[in-house]
Parts: structure tokens; C-alpha cells; sequence
């Protein structure tokens, strides 16, 4: 509990010297410094000075439950069954798919500022230093099961892009199937998991991460992308603010999955296709064992990622897609 104690004296940003910071938390200056290394252990960069005074690369925002909900919309808050924010989870979307799903037209919402089993798609990992990012899942009850489920990622891409967007100006493209991208870097990822499937229900998952407030030397280390990935501090060139932004992802969410099972991806296809990253680009897909070359046409209204290959065209509905190397 301490070692957290000691992160939130130090996540300001400022200077903070030794003096002060074992007079706020009662304890020794050799234990002060064992807290800093575990900090450093969890890849939050600490800068220490010849005159005794800590001081964290990055500031953390860190995320509050009520500053969370006191941005949401009256209609919306009512409809959350449970909103939980946590110091350190394995992974969001675990916890929720464990947790009681949620009633019809209810919501569950986790938020951490960790993630020791952080992942994308296809068990890749993602893990962020602790605060660095935003780790948000969701959960709810599809009723019935949704036509073009799998496409439900790209839904979400559009929706989590124009959040950002309207937030601080800058609109992030979107790359099929889960990627957010800045100038050619990894800006943020979605995961979309499922459990309880039936004839007649679907409980989903909707998970995202997103770059808030990472070193660069950190975040060379995260991503195999040849541009590397990029925090929302860097695009934006100031210092953003978490709570907010997750305050409005859960808002736009709630709408988003609300509306899908009537009109899944169709109402968002057309604003997919202007933000999407691989248009007229040349791609490699990997799916398993297999490869496939060719140049991204469109994504149709199922989600199908439509490549031209030689003198044929082929749909695709899933698979890892990286440009190809010229």
C-alpha cells in the first residue's frame, strides 16, 4: 500500500525530495528507496538527483471512480450494473468474464492501472507501465446474437477514434481489425471477447488500451510495428487527461452496444472506410500458418476485409494484417 502511497506523492511531475517524501509517508529513507526500485520494476521511470529529490518522467492522472461517473450522462450512469476501477489487474477483460454478467440493457464497467496480463488479439501481449495508459473493458448481454459479431471491433474503433478525436483535435485512423494509429504508430488497440454463447445470448467483452502517458524509450519496447507506437501526450503535445477520456468512451460504448444488435456495423461502415488506415495500401495477412499478399479495395458492410490478389479478390474476416515491405 505504501509503494502505491508513494506514487501518488510523486505523480505530479515535480521534484519531490527525500526529506519530504519520508516525513508523508512515516517511514525510513532505506525503505523509500526500496519502494522507488519496485517502482522502476514496473517500468515507471523515477529520476533521481545528487540532491536527494525523486521525480516521475511522466505524471499519472490517476483514474477515480467518482470523477468517472460525475461525467457521465444521467441516463447512461443509471444503466451501469457496476463500474470498478483497480490498482493492478492480470487484465481487464479476464476480470469481467468472470464477473456476474450483467442484466439486459446493463452495463459492467473495469478500469486498471495496471495490467500484468495485458493482450491483444491472438494472446499477443501489451503490458504499459503502471498509469501510463488507459486499460478499460466493458461488458454486456446481447438478448440475441447480433448479425456481423465479429465486425463489432470496428465499431468500436470508430466509436474510440472519434472520442479521441473530438477530445483534442487530433483523429487518429483506424486499422482493420483493432488498431488506432498516429503518423504510422501504434496508438491504441481493442479487444473484443465473448462467453455464454447461445441460441439465444451473447455475453461480449469490449476491451481497449490506449497510450496515455509512456516514455518513448519505454513504448520502443511494447510494440513490434516498424514505426513503433506513440502516447496521446505526444500526439497532442500536452499533458492529457485519463479520467475524461474514459468518461466518454464508457458513454459512447454504452450507445455504441445499445444499438448494435438493430444496426451493427452498417451505421459506422461509411466513417470506417474514410479513417481506414489500409485503404489502397499493400498488405501481408498472416492467419496461422497460412500468408496471403495483396491490396486492400474496401471492408465490407459484414466487416470483410476485401484484398486484391493478382487477378482475383478475396474476403478476409480475420487474420493479422502488416504492410508489406517495398
Amino acid at each position: 500500500m505504501l509503494q502505491l502511497e508513494t506514487l501518488k506523492l510523486l505523480a505530479d511531475g515535480r521534484a519531490h525530495s527525500e526529506k519530504e517524501l519520508v516525513k508523508s509517508l512515516g517511514l525510513p529513507a532505506p525503505m523509500l528507496s526500496k519502494y522507488i526500485h519496485k517502482l522502476r520494476q514496473l517500468g515507471i521511470k523515477v529520476e533521481s538527483s545528487s540532491h536527494q529529490h525523486y521525480q516521475l518522467c511522466c505524471p499519472i492522472d490517476f483514474l477515480d471512480v467518482q470523477k468517472i461517473s460525475n461525467n457521465l450522462k444521467v441516463s447512461t450512469a443509471d444503466r451501469i450494473h457496476r463500474l470498478e476501477v483497480f490498482p493492478a489487474l492480470d487484465s481487464t477483460n479476464t476480470y469481467l468474464l468472470n464477473a456476474p454478467i450483467p442484466d439486459p440493457s446493463k452495463m459492467t464497467v473495469c478500469l486498471a492501472e495496471y495490467q500484468s496480463a495485458g493482450r491483444g488479439r491472438h494472446g499477443k501481449k501489451w503490458n504499459v507501465p503502471f498509469g501510463g495508459g488507459l486499460c478499460l473493458s466493458v461488458g454486456w448481454l446481447f438478448n440475441e446474437l447480433p448479425q456481423n459479431i465479429s465486425a463489432l471491433s470496428l465499431s468500436v474503433a470508430v466509436v474510440a477514434r472519434r472520442v479521441i478525436g473530438e477530445l483534442t483535435g487530433c483523429y487518429p485512423l483506424v486499422k482493420w481489425p483493432n488498431d488506432l494509429v498516429w503518423e504510422d504508430q501504434k496508438l491504441g488497440g481493442i479487444l473484443i471477447e465473448t462467453s455464454g454463447e447461445n441460441e439465444n445470448a451473447l455475453h461480449v467483452i469490449v476491451g481497449i488500451g490506449v497510450n496515455v502517458s509512456i516514455d518513448p524509450t519505454y513504448l520502443k519496447k511494447i510494440c513490434d510495428w516498424p514505426e513503433g507506437a506513440i502516447d496521446m501526450n505526444s500526439m497532442v503535445k500536452r499533458q492529457f487527461i485519463k479520467n475524461e477520456l474514459a468518461s466518454r468512451l464508457i458513454e459512447d460504448f454504452f450507445a455504441t452496444l445499445k444499438s448494435y444488435g438493430s444496426f451493427g456495423f452498417e451505421s459506422h461502415h461509411e466513417e470506417f472506410i474514410s479513417a481506414h488506415y489500409l485503404n489502397g495500401r499493400e498488405v501481408v495477412l498472416s492467419n496461422g500458418s497460412s500468408e496471403l499478399s495483396g491490396t486492400v479495395v474496401t471492408v465490407d458492410l459484414d466487416g470483410a476485409l476485401v484484398l486484391k490478389t493478382g487477378s482475383s479478390v478475396r474476403r478476409v474476416i480475420s487474420g493479422e494484417v502488416s504492410l508489406r515491405s517495398s
